[in-house]
């Protein structure tokens, strides 16, 4: 989420004091819960809903999305032949990881909604500041790999069977 900035860089007021962006930083500002409304009617949110009435006497568990990982070099990643993204073009950290605990809430309220148990990333797979460890990473800033597929299962199977 938000990778990528191109055209028009932004910031987003943070929520808890309502601060706005350096003026001399050229982002334009977008309102913490403007953006948080944006982000929750582009989401899927829906098709949790209607895969869960889909089971209606299934156990419920949603599993949050790995957060991005926080370096990368964007000449190695593949957009296609007529992408047209630079290095610049790459959204600064703290705005992809803002970005992404949007979107966590956002889908942990689904859960909630839906009365499904949200499993959250386990704090080993992430670094401190909430990035996706490297070792975790699938080579690109947006995908985890097997490992953390494989641990996150382990965490997956723990929660299932401490809610039995």
């Amino acid at each position: 989420m938000s990778l990528i900035e191109h055209q028009v860089p932004f910031s987003i007021g943070e929520s808890v004091s309502g601060s706005v962006p350096d003026p001399d930083a050229a982002r334009h500002f977008v309102p913490y819960k403007m953006m948080e409304d944006f982000i929750e009617q582009n989401s899927d949110i829906e098709l949790i809903a209607h895969i869960f009435e889909a089971f209606p006497d299934s156990r419920r568990f949603y599993v949050n999305v790995p957060p991005s990982a926080e370096t990368y070099e964007i000449e190695k990643m593949d957009f296609g032949k007529n992408a047209d993204f630079t290095q610049d073009d790459l959204a600064p950290s703290e705005l992809r990881l803002l970005m992404y605990k949007i979107q966590t809430k956002i889908l942990k309220c689904a859960a909630d909604r839906n009365n499904a148990d949200f499993i959250d990333i386990h704090e080993s797979l992430v670094r401190a500041d909430g990035f996706l460890r490297d070792a975790f990473t699938q080579h690109d800033p947006t995908h985890a790999n097997q490992d953390f597929g494989d641990a996150m299962l382990d965490v997956i199977l723990t929660q299932v069977e401490a809610t039995r």
